[in-house]
């Protein structure tokens, strides 16, 4: 099923740090080798205008942590032969880890709720 991918700029340090829509990829498949394409190229197409991307947030869908986690094989930073590619950090998006963590927490006190009624 393709979708849409939005690449979108945030700087914290900017008084104004409103986020920038910067590109809008339609009929985007989401694989590896997909992301690994959209962000190199739009990173380096930011690099050529005077930006320089630090790091990529994104979620913990399998083909984004392949595609930005520079401990993966297929990683853009381990697969492209740019320097500023190489660099790039993996972001984990703060509201997915909060999420993750919440529902591992009430599956937690539930477990333990079982464990002492049954136990």
């Amino acid at each position: 099923m393709d979708s849409l991918l939005n690449i979108v700029i945030l700087n914290p340090h900017l008084d104004d740090s409103n986020a920038i829509l910067f590109n809008s990829i339609y009929g985007f498949n989401g694989t590896c080798d997909s992301y690994n394409k959209v962000l190199s190229r739009n990173v380096l197409e930011l690099s050529s205008i005077g930006i320089t991307i630090t790091g990529i947030v994104n979620d913990n869908l399998k083909p984004q942590i392949m595609a930005t986690d520079p401990r993966e094989l297929r990683s853009l930073q381990r697969c492209s032969e740019d320097t500023l590619l190489k660099t790039i950090i993996r972001v984990h998006c703060q509201c997915h880890v909060v999420s993750l963590s919440m529902k591992d927490l009430t599956i937690t006190c539930f477990l333990e709720n079982v464990e002492k009624t049954f136990v």
